[in-house]
């Protein structure tokens, strides 16, 4: 016979399964767009704003400035939005429940998650910030990029929200399908900060360690409400935790992109 406290805790627990899996859609959603669609007219509005001398030399990636092909347009899609797109699933999950006291600035810290993330995986460290001018301009869209993530994984994600049903079995099973990209996005940033075939660059391990961390600690702070068995000594060690790393993973990154930055300008 189910209690009145075993229907409230599977209400707890689909709640939460349909709070990750529309983050989840949100944040692919929102990856696919920026980092495709729009990293794509940031490279555009990049090639128009430089100096013809600068015009069809090739980039770290072996492209020419200011040559647009079709071939060129679907790998931006497939591996600069599709990797933001993955990895965002991640960063936006793991962040989540640690964000919520900014309630509706959560856009902000969100932003700010984001951008750390980017500098922590080194992403103002290509060759291109230094070949292509003006520099400033150039900095400022790639940021920007970080930025049209976050609002548009909040935007959507409110959207979603709004539209989506929230009861039934069936219901449940969609919102637990739309999950897998999240183990594939946690397993791609766990390779990206930890192998250095993966990333092309020195690894981090030390970012990877509190992501791990971070990620556990999500996981408690979502499944604690669902149920009364988890020890209470767990909850009150991962709180404080999934705070600290969280803190400690956007201060790590903020600093690593100013000083990208400013070696740029």
């Amino acid at each position: 016979m189910t209690t009145d406290a075993q229907v409230a805790d599977w209400a707890v627990a689909d709640a939460t399964i349909r709070r990750i899996g529309i983050l989840v859609m949100a944040s692919l959603v929102s990856g696919v767009v920026v980092g495709g669609v729009g990293g794509r007219i940031v490279m555009r509005i990049s090639a128009l704003a430089a100096p013809d001398h600068m015009l069809r030399r090739l980039t770290e990636n072996g492209n020419r400035i200011g040559e647009f092909t079709l071939e060129g347009t679907i790998a931006i899609m497939i591996f600069v939005g599709g990797l933001m797109a993955l990895v965002g699933t991640g960063i936006v999950v793991g962040s989540d429940p640690w964000l919520a006291w900014m309630g509706r600035f959560r856009v902000v810290g969100l932003a700010l998650v984001v951008l750390a993330a980017g500098g922590a995986a080194g992403g103002f460290e290509s060759i291109d910030f230094l070949i292509l001018e003006p520099r400033a301009l150039n900095v400022a869209m790639f940021v920007a990029l970080h930025v049209l993530f976050a609002i548009g994984v909040v935007a959507i994600a409110a959207v979603l929200d709004a539209r989506l049903p929230v009861e039934g079995e069936r219901v449940m099973i969609f919102y637990m399908v739309a999950l897998t990209p999240l183990t594939l996005g946690a397993l791609a940033t766990l390779a990206f900060f930890s192998l250095e075939s993966f990333c092309g660059c020195e690894p981090q391990r030390g970012i990877a360690a509190l992501f791990i961390v971070l990620w556990a600690a999500t996981v408690v702070a979502f499944i604690a409400p669902a149920t009364d068995r988890m020890p209470a000594w767990i909850v009150r060690f991962f709180r404080p935790t999934g705070y600290a790393c969280l803190g400690l993973l956007t201060a790590t990154g903020l600093w690593r992109t100013w000083e990208q930055i400013a070696l740029i300008l």
